[in-house]
């Protein structure tokens, strides 16, 4: 058995005029798509390659990417521009499909059907990337792989012209180099060296003339010389030459040199990734692909069996092994299937011709295939696009792409606006944009993944410091259309925004970047220059109030005062850095207006908001965009705190507290930690906390309320006593002790601090699953998750151990205490909740009172939801408290319930154990009212 030989499908005549033009002509339709429909995507990934790409000498030996791709942009940059450079990857991406279809004519033996594979297999290779997927669209964006594939088929093609290293040496050392590019450009073009094993071992030993050793040898000094930049680069990056620049800083975590990969994955990955292949090739792929594997065999193909499915499989196995599925990463997948395909369906239109066509008109489809084959990929490119079952958008409606015309003319409109030089600030992915393709020095402002929040204080002190330093003009691009932003509160607090002009979004379409947006602001930031400046507040209601005014960062520029007045009437001569809150009475609602006044320069603009004093604090510590600010009441009202640092370092912290005597009030204070580590986390620490040199809290914090990524979120509620403190600058320090057997202090870091607010002379009433009820759910009770409970009926699950302080008014006085919960949300097989109250260690005893109501558990809107209207049992507990078990400011009501778990009861996935489902807890002393009835 003889395998047919590569070299023999190019033994054949030149390809005919006819099938040269259409070629052509394909190429030309692939290019008239790629620029009608290519969006730009200057963010993420486009954007980290070309900033690379525009800076590539600076910072060759510092990015963990490798060098080829940025080294060929920079080029495209040097030579047509940023905005034009951005399309490096056009001509790339048309030279990759002309590579395919040379790729393809080494699969196609017999040598008469060798174009008509060569054409079928480019028309798969087109429609696969031109449906919903469009990956030829993305890929025209600066991205490595369309070079690095190139790059890899280059190497493929010029082997096989020498018979696969069996051949003129000078080509072998040519393919290792393109090889070894193909490498610089893509790491994982080295796995191509397998299959590239298998077919050479093959050639040798089907044709025992061919030389070996020597266009080996050439090989491998082709590929040791071109890889040498690389390993530089990895030397310089990762400190070692083998080891890529893209894995320096993941080797010692995931002890690999491919980030996210190994075989831990394959169980989970690899079946995802069949899935994700079935929906890309579609079953007339995969069938057409399974038909190409046997004519292979039937054929002998060398190519096919030796060379493309061995790739195909090693790919698969690879990217089967990786954390994660990106449709980009499998392109490499169509350069070997797509040949394949083509095999099959030349083998199928073959074997129909042979059986039911005459002699004549199976010579004249041979002779035309090719061609048919051409034709019908030019006519798929030029027209499918504009048919309903091509979908190439998928980022939004054709209108809105982000095309090069789009960022032309709004270049022009912000050269007019705003001439060179200056500075501008905007927040991704904005700032992307401009970076990308625009002249300006640009200021991003940076954002925490996943949300909104502003970095490290830190962070954003260096940008705006940096602004400050900026002598040129500084302009702020901003979104039209969205609510206000983190960068859109810190800058108005450091700068006067002066509005310049208002970009309409239609006109650049921009909604590739913001879906929705309306247009873009562009406003001037100018130094503070009032010495007098004023906001209006609306009261709702007439009463005490507390006025929040944010008067920015005055301590940039010395001041001997900073007045403030209300309606005026004066507050204050001193106010500080950001948010200050005062007391002041309102006669009745209506507007009024906030002063401040100062001999140093004043901000354009104040916030200012009036609130009820009932209103609880809740100080949320991880949006640390507002933690610079100094707080000060009046004489009878405790408002807001300053955390001096987030990390308690060695386990100790300080928190300035203005708390004052308001009398008749108790405080009930929840602090929120989260300690980093497993020790932390599996061991009990202490809280100790002293208020004003009085100690207000000394003891254990408890159980973690949740472990997350290797942090434990840990709950701590304490009560103070209104009339304990009465110092205008209270300080409250927090000490968290570790256990001794961690061996070191402690790092937590303060989440949140949470202050409410209860008179004596007032009931205490809590309603569970409401907001409010976080300082009693603190201790006992499962991460929140939604209870799916009718917000006109709220509850909170408790733990089958839970403790909830309440709020007393005078220890000489009985009082009553209702606990109300809900039941009927257990599955029939679980034992019912049976719960058990105790109050400062005693069990109680009295009568309970049941109540069936209906609860919705779906859109109260909808009558046909399938839980809407659930009924459920609203049950009471009442117990009559004796004085004797009140002591001091609050007391301690325990709960034991009959825990189940939802997961284990077949009820969805939820694997908290749960108690009872709280609705309400009450507490009113009654000896006072019994005394005035008798």
């Amino acid at each position: 058995m003889r395998l047919v030989s590569p070299a023999a499908g190019l033994r054949v005549p030149k390809a005919s005029r006819l099938r040269l033009g259409l070629l052509l002509a394909v190429l030309a339709a692939l290019a008239h798509f790629l620029l009608s429909y290519t969006v730009l995507h200057p963010d993420s990934d486009p954007m980290r390659w070309f900033a690379y790409a525009r800076d590539f000498l600076a910072r060759f030996g510092e990015v963990k990417l490798a060098y080829g791709f940025p080294l060929v942009a920079s080029l495209a940059v040097r030579i047509a521009g940023p905005l034009y450079g951005f399309l490096v990857n056009l001509p790339i991406v048309l030279l990759l499909a002309f590579l395919v279809h040379r790729f393809a004519l080494h699969h196609g033996a017999p040598p008469r059907l060798a174009p008509g594979v060569a054409g079928v297999a480019l028309m798969v290779f087109i429609a696969w990337n031109t449906g919903d997927s469009s990956m030829l669209l993305r890929l025209s964006n600066p991205y490595r792989d369309p070079l690095s594939y190139v790059l890899l088929l280059s190497a493929t093609l010029v082997l096989f012209r020498s018979a696969a290293l069996g051949g003129e040496p000078w080509r072998s050392a040519l393919g290792g180099a393109l090889l070894a590019l193909a490498c610089s450009t893509r790491e994982t073009s080295v796995l191509l060296l397998a299959p590239l094993g298998i077919y050479a071992v093959v050639t040798r030993l089907s044709a025992a003339d061919v030389r070996f050793v020597r266009p080996v040898l050439c090989f491998v000094l082709g590929f040791a010389v071109a890889i040498l930049p690389l390993l530089i680069q990895n030397w310089i990056v990762s400190g070692s030459a083998i080891v890529p620049a893209q894995a320096s800083g993941t080797l010692g975590l995931t002890r690999t040199y491919f980030s996210g990969l190994g075989w831990l994955y394959f169980p989970e990955t690899f079946p995802r990734l069949i899935a994700e292949m079935v929906e890309h090739y579609g079953k007339t792929g995969l069938a057409l692909i399974a038909v190409g594997l046997a004519a292979a065999a039937k054929q002998r193909l060398r190519v096919v069996l030796f060379f493309s499915a061995p790739a195909l499989v090693i790919y698969t196995l690879f990217y089967g092994s990786y954390y994660a599925i990106v449709p980009r990463y499998l392109f490499v997948l169509d350069l070997f299937a797509a040949p394949i395909a083509g095999c099959g369906a030349v083998a199928l239109a073959s074997a129909l011709l042979a059986r039911v066509a005459v002699r004549r008109t199976r010579t004249l489809a041979r002779r035309w295939l090719p061609a048919a084959a051409l034709a019908g990929a030019f006519g798929f490119v030029l027209y499918a696009p504009s048919t309903e079952w091509v979908r190439v958008d998928t980022t939004g409606p054709f209108e809105e792409r982000l095309r090069i015309d789009d960022v032309k003319r709004l270049r022009d409109d912000l050269a007019a606006l705003a001439p060179a030089p200056a500075t501008l600030v905007s927040e991704r992915p904005l700032s992307s944009l401009l970076r990308t393709f625009f002249d300006y020095d640009v200021t991003a402002l940076m954002f925490e993944s996943g949300n909104r929040n502003l970095k490290k204080r830190v962070v954003v002190d260096h940008i705006v410091a940096d602004l400050r330093a900026v002598l040129k003009p500084r302009w702020y691009l901003r979104p039209l259309g969205v609510s206000e932003t983190p960068a859109d509160y810190v800058l108005s607090t450091e700068f006067d925004r002066v509005p310049a002009a208002e970009l309409d979004a239609a006109t650049y379409r921009l909604g590739a970047l913001y879906p929705g947006v309306e247009g873009l602001a562009l406003e001037r930031l100018e130094p503070w220059s009032l010495l007098e400046t004023r906001v209006a507040v609306e009261a709702e209601a007439a009463g005490r109030q507390v006025l929040s005014l944010d008067v920015g960062r005055l301590s940039r520029e010395p001041r001997s005062y900073a007045r403030v007045r209300f309606d005026g009437q004066w507050l204050d001569d001193r106010a500080d850095d950001q948010v200050n809150h005062y007391v002041v009475s309102v006669d009745e609602p209506g507007t009024f207006f906030v002063t401040l006044s100062s001999d140093a320069p004043l901000p354009r603009v104040l916030r200012a908001s009036l609130a009820p004093v009932e209103m609880p604090i809740e100080l949320d510590l991880r949006d640390q965009q507002r933690l610079a600010h100094v707080t000060r009441l009046s004489e009878d009202f405790f408002r807001d705190t300053i955390p001096v640092a987030p990390i308690i370092d060695g386990g100790a912290g300080t928190i300035r507290v203005p708390l004052l005597e308001p009398k008749g009030a108790v405080f009930a204070v929840l602090v929120v930690l989260a300690c980093m580590g497993e020790e932390d986390v599996l061991l009990t620490h202490h809280l100790r906390a002293e208020l004003a040199g009085r100690r207000v809290a000394d003891g254990p914090i408890g159980a973690p309320a949740s472990v997350k990524n290797g942090w434990g979120w840990y709950e701590k509620v304490f009560t103070i006593e209104g009339r304990e403190v009465a110092d205008p600058d209270a300080v409250l320090d927090l000490r968290v002790t570790a256990p001794a057997e961690i061996g070191r202090p402690p790092r937590p870091m303060l989440v949140a601090l949470e202050i409410y607010r209860f008179d004596r002379d007032r009931p205490f009433d809590v309603e569970f699953g409401s907001a409010g009820d976080d300082p009693f759910a603190a201790d006992g009770f499962p991460q929140l998750t939604d209870e799916a409970i009718d917000a006109d009926l709220p509850g909170r699950y408790a733990g089958p151990r839970a403790r909830i302080p309440v709020v007393i008014g005078d220890a000489d006085q009985p009082g009553r205490l209702r606990v109300e919960y809900l039941t009927g949300l257990r599955p029939p097989q679980t034992p019912p909740p049976a719960p058990v109250f105790a109050l400062n260690g005693k069990k109680l005893s009295g009568r309970r009172i049941a109540q069936r109501v209906r609860a919705g558990m779906a859109d109260r809107n909808d009558p046909d939801s399938v839980e809407w209207g659930r009924m459920l049992t609203l049950l009471t507990d009442e117990f009559e408290v004796p004085a004797a078990l009140l002591e001091g400011g609050f007391a301690t009501l325990e709960i034991t319930s009959r825990p189940w778990v939802p997961a284990d009861a077949g009820v969805g996935g939820d694997t908290r154990e749960l108690g009872v489902l709280l609705h309400r807890v009450r507490f009113e002393q009654t000896g006072a009212n019994e005394a005035r009835g008798g």
